[in-house]
């Protein structure tokens, strides 16, 4: 067989793949850290991590085609996750949009006080979270049900 240069070598494999494992742990880290409340360099680099995985096969020339697919399905699994933040967002602001308005035309003035829950599901960084588990989890789900069927 034929030399070719541009074919995908062994360690380029292997550094994607441990890019993105390092970023699902900071994604996980990261959505504990929610509930922690830790405020150090720790948290900043689980941050970094976090974005390191998608930002290592994005700026790639040469991923291969398994992990192509694997991305395809955690990035399907990040549309689907995103999709039903923004329904939720929907119902949220648009029970919001109706209760001050009615409030204004009332008396002119608004009284807003958000539940703790709108609070939750409005915060950027729960959202932000939400959308990188979502998506490291879509990747590893079919890399263990791969693992699962070859060894079946």
């Amino acid at each position: 067989m034929a030399y070719d240069p541009s074919a995908i070598m062994e360690r380029d494999r292997s550094w994607h793949y441990s890019a993105i494992w390092v970023g699902a742990a900071g994604a996980v880290f990261s959505a504990a850290n929610l509930f922690i409340g830790m405020d150090n360099v720790l948290s900043a680099m689980a941050y970094g991590a976090m974005a390191g995985g998608p930002l290592s096969v994005a700026f790639s020339r040469r991923p291969d085609e398994y992990l192509t697919s694997l991305l395809r399905v955690g990035l399907r699994w990040l549309s689907a996750a995103l999709g039903v933040y923004l329904m939720l967002y929907f119902w949220i602001a648009r029970g919001d949009v109706a209760n001050e308005l009615g409030y204004w035309l009332a008396d002119g003035e608004t009284r807003y006080n958000a539940s703790a829950f709108a609070q939750a599901a409005t915060n950027g960084t729960n959202a932000l979270m939400a959308l990188a588990l979502a998506f490291y989890a879509g990747f590893a789900f079919v890399w263990v049900r791969d693992r699962v069927r070859a060894d079946a």
